[in-house]
């Protein structure tokens, strides 16, 4: 009898699930720290953005964003994680830096890599700068 061995994609695709659990688990915990231990926080925000920036090349398990703000030159996404449904706050400077995203890649590009919904006005300044040139 031949038994059929999975491929690494269907291995991946298999434990896909666990993974993201994990990576929003320990996103929520490193942001949990954070607050709680400022004088680290930048270590533990560290972390917080490479989960999220991990959960974001899984697939059907990528969180969604919510709502983009600016203050000042700052963009905040509002990330919703799917397996804990727990909203997660994040500067888009960080994912992109972590997510290796092109620098010729403009915002409203990168943002629909990231899969977001919906529109805002940072999307549509971003918008408008990538048809300038």
């Amino acid at each position: 009898m031949i038994q059929h061995r999975k491929t690494f994609r269907e291995v991946l695709e298999g434990v896909s699930p666990q993974n993201a659990l994990a990576l929003e688990k320990k996103a929520r915990s490193a942001s949990w720290l954070a607050k709680k231990y400022p004088s680290e926080s930048r270590a533990f925000y560290r972390i917080k953005h490479q989960a999220l920036a991990q959960l974001f090349h899984i697939g059907d398990e990528a969180p969604t964003i919510l709502e983009c703000s600016q203050s000042g030159h700052t963009v905040l996404l509002s990330v919703c994680l799917r397996r804990t449904r727990a909203l997660l706050h994040v500067p888009f400077g960080e994912m992109k830096a972590q997510m290796k995203i092109a620098s010729p890649e403009t915002d409203l590009d990168a943002l629909r890599r990231m899969a977001i919904r919906g529109t805002h006005p940072v999307l549509s300044k971003a918008r408008q700068r990538s048809h300038r040139g």
